[in-house]
């Protein structure tokens, strides 16, 4: 497991497949969301680190756990149509996300499309400077 306890988990689940396309097509906010497993190594390791820079940042992240979220709404999310860019693929080609992944994978979205991705895991100065790069915080 992570070995993050509840009341120091300071990263986010969407309630549904509703609300996380709400955040996706939301025109002003870019949104970081980190789709993994709780069985993935580098997931756990990956979930340490966003979970300290959403506290301290104090910026909303959102985790998906193919293993645990509702089967029915992560099957929904994986329908949105989002294509993910050629930096996080294998072949270094875009793909869609439904079409499968390697976990982590981190997408950062704004106005329903992909604008970014991270494939596997970064430490945190990587992850506070994709931030930046992204507007998700000032530098």
């Amino acid at each position: 497991m992570n070995g993050i306890s509840e009341d120091l988990t300071y990263y986010k689940v969407a309630e549904n497949s509703d609300a996380y396309k709400k955040l996706v097509k939301d025109k002003k906010t870019v949104t970081m969301a980190v789709f993994g497993r709780d069985n993935c190594f580098y997931c756990n390791q990956f979930k340490l680190v966003y979970n300290t820079v959403a506290e301290e940042k104090e910026i909303d992240i959102y985790y998906f756990d193919s293993l645990t979220y509702d089967e029915d709404e992560y099957q929904k999310i994986m329908d949105l149509g989002l294509t993910v860019p050629a930096s996080c693929s294998d072949d270094e080609k875009e793909f869609k996300l439904e079409s499968g992944f390697s976990t982590p994978l981190t997408l950062f979205t704004k106005n329903g499309k992909v604008i970014d991705c991270i494939s596997g895991y970064i430490n945190k100065e990587k992850l506070i400077t994709k931030l930046e790069t992204v507007g998700m915080i000032e530098e």
